[in-house]
């Protein structure tokens, strides 16, 4: 009975050295690895904080990829909108100096003006990332796809300019207008999308940057997003500055000559349409600045709540390498003493056994 009771003993203190070699691993993978467990189960009560708390941060990172990307798209439209706002401008000073006394050639604005036209396309045709910017939601075409110089809008202002004599400025500048805020094909410089259904009528582009929070940044080359521009206008203020342009592109010497006046009531619309071009473009910029204070906000609001999420994750996933160094200690000496203890047993059980 007194060998039975000894093996029994062995085989108890055997399955104990087991176990705490087993706690003496896992003592050992938390100290490796920082964390408390490698796989949910393992967190036990701490499990929900864990899977809540990383799938906050998981949000969070999203809501952050969106305001950056929107961030960069909004910061190349603030450039591109103080260009054309400075081309407006410039196209303003020129109708201005044509008032003076000693005029500059008008040849000289002619082709300053078609260069000026190539560059607002080049303007409107911005890409980011492989996107175009000005196009809505069909970003993988070009909002004016051809020369402005090849459009009905050019062609058809040259065309009415050559009908200007004694008495019919208002008929020419409305034919003018008529033409900068016309939609159809072959008269409009802009794409096929921008103008017809459904992209002359969608909603502004919008991102979500919160669980119920989107905001709207998309402007589109040929419509205005949130300015009003003032009359005289096509309706938009990149209408109304292609419309400058083209009339500052094409008007001649032999215009003024026969029909003075006519041709100084053409100047002045131009000069009106370009102020409102120049206003409308300044909104613009304007309102997409509040949309840019908006994102930071919230971009500064998010790293708030991601210290707060990490924290959470972090006290129900990070392991405590000070309690778990002592563990380990109290640990190996709980085994060494163990295997100390079965080695005598196991002698003292062969004795027995032999005896």
């Amino acid at each position: 009975m007194e060998a039975i009771s000894l093996w029994s003993s062995y085989a108890r203190l055997t399955s104990s050295v087991l176990a705490t070699q087993t706690r003496l691993d896992l003592v050992h993978r938390q100290i490796g690895s920082g964390k408390v467990a490698q796989t949910f189960g393992g967190l036990g009560p701490a499990t929900p904080a864990s899977i809540d708390g990383r799938a906050a941060l998981g949000q969070l990172d999203a809501f952050q990829r969106a305001i950056t990307q929107t961030e960069t798209r909004a910061q190349v439209m603030q450039t591109v909108l103080a260009r054309l706002t400075a081309i407006a401008d410039q196209g303003v000073e020129r109708v201005i100096q044509q008032f003076g006394v000693f005029p500059p050639p008008l040849s000289v604005l002619n082709s300053e003006a078609q260069t000026l036209l190539e560059e607002v396309r080049s303007l409107l045709n911005t890409v980011v990332d492989g996107d175009h910017l000005f196009n809505g939601r069909e970003t993988q075409n070009p909002p004016v796809p051809n020369p402005i110089a090849a459009s009905g809008l050019y062609t058809g202002i040259q065309a009415a300019l050559n009908t200007l004599a004694p008495g019919n400025a208002a008929a020419v500048i409305g034919t003018t207008f008529t033409l900068a805020s016309s939609n159809v094909a072959g008269i409009t410089p802009f794409s096929p999308y921008l103008s017809t259904a459904p992209g002359l009528t969608e909603p502004r582009l919008s991102v979500r940057i919160d669980v119920d929070f989107e905001v709207a940044w998309g402007l589109k080359a040929n419509a205005n997003a949130t300015a009003v521009s003032a009359a005289p206008t096509s309706g938009s203020a990149v209408r109304d500055l292609l419309r400058g342009l083209a009339i500052l592109a094409n008007i001649t010497e032999a215009q003024r000559t026969a029909a003075p006046d006519d041709f100084r009531e053409v100047l002045e619309s131009v000069r009106a349409g370009l102020v409102s071009a120049r206003d409308g473009l300044a909104a613009e910029a304007g309102a997409l600045g509040e949309t840019q204070r908006v994102l930071e906000e919230t971009r500064a609001r998010h790293e708030t709540l991601r210290i707060v999420h990490t924290k959470q994750v972090g006290e129900a996933e990070d392991a405590d390498l000070g309690e778990l160094s002592i563990r380990r200690a109290l640990l190996q000496s709980q085994l060494e003493a163990s295997f100390r203890l079965l080695a005598s047993l196991r002698e003292l059980t062969l004795a027995r056994f032999l005896g």
